[in-house]
């Protein structure tokens, strides 16, 4: 027995995801939230108040305010996006622990904080 391996790191049941697979989250939530977005401009206005509508509000802060809103409902409910599940992956801290409530509304607003990471589930 090696006098070092008790200094070994322990077996966690996750890892880590890749950055390929981050990127294609980014994206696909990215996606989902344009079309979110869209979507329910198109639903609660008519069209003809549309440009009226995007007129008044700056579409920047509109789309920005949709994702702010998407990440947080769905970090809360599930610990991760649509697009992270349907990748098999969450949120979770180093060790494979789950997000406390705090730790779910600093990870609506950025994506790496306090050992926060993503994790395949698989």
């Amino acid at each position: 027995m090696d006098s070092l391996q008790e200094f070994d790191e322990p077996i966690f049941k996750y890892k880590q995801t890749g950055i390929l697979k981050k990127n294609i989250i980014g994206i696909s939530d990215a996606i989902f939230v344009f079309m979110m977005a869209n979507l329910v401009s198109y639903l609660l206005f008519a069209e003809k108040y549309l440009d009226r509508f995007f007129s008044l509000v700056n579409v920047g802060i509109y789309f920005f305010t949709i994702l702010i809103l998407y990440r947080l409902a769905t970090i809360l409910l599930m610990s991760s996006t649509i697009a992270m599940r349907l990748l098999g992956t969450q949120y979770m801290k180093e060790g494979n622990l789950q997000l406390t409530v705090k730790e779910k509304l600093f990870a609506a607003f950025m994506i790496y904080i306090d050992g926060i990471r993503i994790y395949n589930l698989k």
